[in-house]
């Protein structure tokens, strides 16, 4: 499925951030990180359509403790968000504008592959180390309170239409 929009929401808990910790990685043959999710020392990443359309929102993990994140983005504007726990933490426009995620790609969870999916192979010092759960994607934007609820507490029959 060819995504010209999305959202993304992940539960984690991590116990060590590197300098560059995957939570998730989609990829291609022909753009092997085509959409992101990563988090580093001091900082949360979300990258659509390449390393050069990333959004950063500053100190959002807490070791040992879990964290809701999402991600959203949107072609026709360009449109990038992060949230953290229910609250929107950075946005922006203009970034993949006009894009669109195609399909048949490779979706890691706590990994991403280097290079093209041909002869790229995995670099444990990018490995997630912790715990994962409740990881979705939506083929849409969801709104505010879509976002809030899907990191509720009465959250676990919320489910994604793509992941």
């Amino acid at each position: 499925m060819k995504l010209e929009s999305f959202s993304t929401c992940i539960w984690v808990k991590a116990t060590d951030v590197l300098n560059k910790t995957i939570l998730f990685s989609y990829g291609t043959k022909w753009n092997p990180y085509e959409i992101q999710l990563y988090l580093s020392s001091q900082s949360l990443v979300f990258v659509v359509g390449g390393k050069e359309n990333k959004l950063v929102a500053d100190t959002v993990v807490s070791l040992g403790r879990w964290t809701h994140l999402c991600g959203t983005w949107s072609s026709e504007q360009g449109s990038m968000s992060l949230w953290v726990n229910g609250e929107l933490v950075a946005t922006t426009v203009e970034m993949a504008t006009s894009h669109s995620v195609p399909e048949g790609g490779l979706l890691q969870i706590g990994q991403e592959k280097n290079g093209c999916c041909v002869g790229g192979g995995f670099d444990e010092t990018l490995a997630f180390s912790g715990r994962i759960t409740g990881f979705n994607i939506w083929d849409r934007v969801l709104s505010d309170e879509e976002v809030k609820e899907s990191g509720g507490v009465e959250s676990c029959h919320i489910r994604g239409n793509v992941v």
